[in-house]
């Protein structure tokens, strides 16, 4: 089992993140690429980060950037740009030996509102796939495909599971996008091995305003139900991902989410 944590802009230079990480002896952090990520990233700065991977055994990957990226649109020069930008992205992160590189399919719902708009923007956003997995198997990074809290994958699962994608299953966007337990399980038994990745946080979903990426014992979910639906799939790689900066950088939400994990999960999916 490898655990964790999805670290952002907002929380520093990439050194200063690495070394957070070998002090919270994580195996691995995942960065979000959220403008002006990786454009600022000098040479040097690359040079730095492989050796200090290197250094401190920590492995690395990569969230793909979120505002504005649609693939799932009905005009083609939208998702082009969208395409363009991950390969962007791609390129980049083959330099530093990621895990995987975990990514959204986005839409904009208004558009879609029109007789055949759907239809032309899957086939868009399936062309635009098809680019990424041909460019992902020629740099050697795993393709990871992460739900939305709206709209779940998007695409549907026919189209998907012939594809070189794996999945990654945010549990707190699932159950803020009100699917339940029993839809869960339902997924789990269709994606199995596909899920490659757990994002780990709470969600308040029995009242209303929802609140999402919350430290684990916060919200609503119950994680033993989770876990015992998720064994099936056998994942091994979970990253926590929570929103307040005073919670995220807090050595007692690692601990708290460690010692869940340890009790209900890991201890019965390891390889």
């Amino acid at each position: 089992m490898k655990f964790g944590y999805v670290f952002w802009y907002e929380d520093g230079p990439l050194s200063s993140i690495l070394k957070q990480a070998e002090k919270w002896e994580l195996d691995f952090v995942e960065i979000c690429l959220d403008y002006p990520w990786p454009d600022a990233f000098s040479e040097g700065e690359i040079l730095a980060a492989k050796k200090l991977l290197a250094e401190i055994g920590v492995d690395v990957a990569f969230h793909g950037p979120l505002g504005g990226i649609l693939l799932f649109h009905p005009r083609k020069e939208m998702v082009d740009a969208a395409v363009k930008i991950h390969k962007k992205c791609l390129k980049f992160v083959a330099n530093l030996n990621p895990l995987y590189y975990n990514f959204h399919i986005k839409t904009y719902p208004l558009e879609l509102r029109i007789k055949g708009n759907e239809k032309t923007a899957l086939q868009n956003c399936l062309n635009g796939l098809d680019e990424l997995i041909e460019l992902a198997r020629e740099l050697d990074v795993r393709l990871v495909l992460e739900n939305s809290t709206r709209t779940g994958y998007l695409v549907p699962f026919k189209e998907m599971l012939s594809r070189k994608i794996d999945f990654n299953l945010d549990v707190g966007h699932w159950f803020a996008g009100k699917r339940g337990y029993e839809m869960l399980e339902k997924l789990v038994n269709r994606l199995k091995e596909r899920i490659s990745l757990l994002h780990l946080h709470d969600c308040k979903f029995l009242d209303t305003p929802i609140k999402d990426h919350l430290p684990l014992g916060q919200g609503d979910i119950n994680f033993n139900r989770v876990f015992k639906a998720l064994k099936k799939a056998g994942t091994q790689k979970i990253a926590l991902e929570i929103e307040s900066k005073e919670a995220r950088l807090s050595k007692q939400t690692i601990s708290i989410a460690r010692n869940l994990i340890t009790q209900t999960y890991a201890c019965d999916t390891a390889p």
